[in-house]
């Protein structure tokens, strides 16, 4: 191969690379969304590898709790013609309105017991109702991702201010940010889409 074919090559190799930057970009944000909400979610870990504040699990102080509290048909777990006789109940008015509510000794963590199961409460992964994650997604544009840049983020500002008030709550107690990739996973990406980038040289003939 000539200097001026190297060169060639090289060029063409330079402008597959670039053009087919945005959706390797793309692959690599939405591998991270997963990567990161498995970790979280499955391990309640951050990416330093430490739980989530509080460190303990969530709180067992008991709270007051309506039909509304749980999810969906959960409620049913704990309320029940039967199972009302043994709750602890409390009436509170808000306005005009009489609201006759349970104690549930637990706390939260037994809600989320109660919800998930067993064991649910022992770890922080912001899933009760998974809304957090559920409005997860890639908030970059297009031409961001042809520069090579990819953000996550939230799409409901109440979900962003969710992230943001755990996230501050997490950082000030020493731990990472919530949609932080850990080193292993920085690692993968890097592997994995490296890989996808070397193929695209190789296949220049190079």
């Amino acid at each position: 191969m000539t200097q001026d074919e190297l060169d060639r090559k090289l060029f063409e190799a330079m402008i597959k690379v670039k053009t087919n930057l945005g959706l390797v970009m793309v692959k690599i944000g939405q591998t991270a969304l997963v990567r990161i909400r498995q970790r979280v979610v499955e391990e309640g870990k951050d990416s330093k590898g430490g739980n989530f504040f509080p460190s303990t699990g969530y709180s067992r102080e008991p709270m007051l709790v309506g039909a509304k509290s749980f999810r969906r048909k959960d409620a049913d777990k704990f309320f029940g013609k039967i199972k009302n006789k043994s709750h602890k109940w409390v009436t509170i008015k808000r306005g005009e309105e009489n609201y006759h509510l349970a104690v549930l000794e637990g706390g939260y963590r037994e809600l989320r017991d109660i919800s998930l199961g067993r064991g649910a409460g022992d770890k922080v992964n912001f899933s009760f109702t998974n809304a957090m994650w559920g409005d997860l997604h890639l908030v970059s544009n297009a031409s961001e991702h042809d520069k090579g840049v990819v953000k996550l983020g939230m799409l409901r500002k109440e979900e962003n201010d969710k992230l943001y008030y755990n996230t501050e709550r997490n950082k000030e107690k020493g731990g990472g940010d919530i949609l932080d990739l850990s080193e292993a996973e920085i690692n993968e990406l890097q592997e994995l889409f490296g890989i996808e980038f070397l193929n695209i040289v190789k296949n220049s003939g190079l």
